[in-house]
């Protein structure tokens, strides 16, 4: 049940924005036409409409390609929109708006406050380096390591991924659509400030505005949830809380798979470190047993 649905989110994740571009561009180049004055919008209807079979496949695969682009660009850009709309739109003062994927310093407060003070030292332990801004390596690593430990963590954190990036590609698309409209409103103005165009392209500039500035007014939220869900899900197979992961030695396992192998040393060993810096990683991991 969890398979498919997080099927059908991914899915979705992609052809809605991909749909919603494709229209955009579909609706911006009859409208070019027109204004350079084509008149062979009834050829062209009629064209379609006999072969709708093939018209609507066609206008499928573009949307879903335009999907697929949308996908390749992180979230990271749409979080930074987002934080700039709250800062300085919205006026949002409070400390979590203006922090940075993957939002070390609010979370660390969140979880004070939630009970989970240990959380962030946890995490600090095995990469002092995860709170960096934008740094995504380590991130994506954890998220790696949790697909490889536990099924049904796993589905959790694809989940929440896959509404991120549905999120993140609705936004860029309405971010294209909206300039996109803005342009084509002003064009057809300045062509016929009577022209009904300019009014409708316009109208649909502001609704796209809207619904983006909703998006971005929940984004930080979905993306820090994101952040949180991962965490915990490592936290959760590093102590040994889920049956069914790998971890019949849990220590060798932190070992190997975040203390790599120093020159000369072996893999996945901490015998290569500063003994009494080992010392304390360890002591501070045995806090969570």
């Amino acid at each position: 049940m969890q398979s498919e649905r997080l099927g059908i989110v991914t899915f979705f994740g992609i052809l809605v924005p991909g749909t919603y571009l494709a229209a955009t561009v579909v609706l911006s180049l009859s409208s070019v036409f027109e204004l350079l004055g084509y008149n062979g919008h009834a050829e062209t209807y009629n064209f379609l409409h006999e072969n709708i079979a093939l018209s609507a496949s066609a206008f499928f695969f573009v949307s879903y390609l335009f999907g697929v682009v949308l996908r390749l660009f992180a979230p990271h850009n749409v979080d930074k929109l987002a934080r700039w709309y709250l800062v300085h739109i919205r006026r949002n003062k409070d400390d979590w708006v203006r922090d940075i994927f993957p939002y070390k310093k609010s979370l660390a407060i969140r979880f004070e406050k939630d009970g989970m003070h240990k959380m962030s030292s946890f995490i600090e332990c095995l990469n002092d380096r995860h709170g960096v801004p934008d740094n995504t390596v380590f991130f994506n690593y954890c998220k790696l390591f949790v697909d490889a430990n536990d099924e049904a963590l796993s589905k959790q954190v694809h989940q929440a991924e896959a509404l991120m990036r549905f999120l993140s590609g609705t936004a860029l698309a309405l971010l294209g659509a909206i300039i996109a409209f803005f342009v084509l409103s002003s064009v057809a103005f300045l062509i016929d400030s009577t022209h009904t165009y300019s009014v409708i392209y316009l109208s649909l500039a502001i609704v796209s505005m809207l619904i983006l500035c909703f998006i971005l007014e929940r984004f930080k939220y979905q993306r820090r949830r994101e952040v949180i869900i991962v965490w915990s899900a490592l936290h959760l197979i590093l102590n040994g809380a889920v049956p069914g992961a790998v971890l019949e030695n849990k220590n060798v396992l932190i070992e190997a798979a975040f203390f790599p192998k120093q020159d000369g040393g072996d893999p996945g060993s901490m015998a290569d470190k500063d003994q009494e810096t080992a010392a304390v990683e360890k002591s501070r991991l045995d806090d969570f047993d």
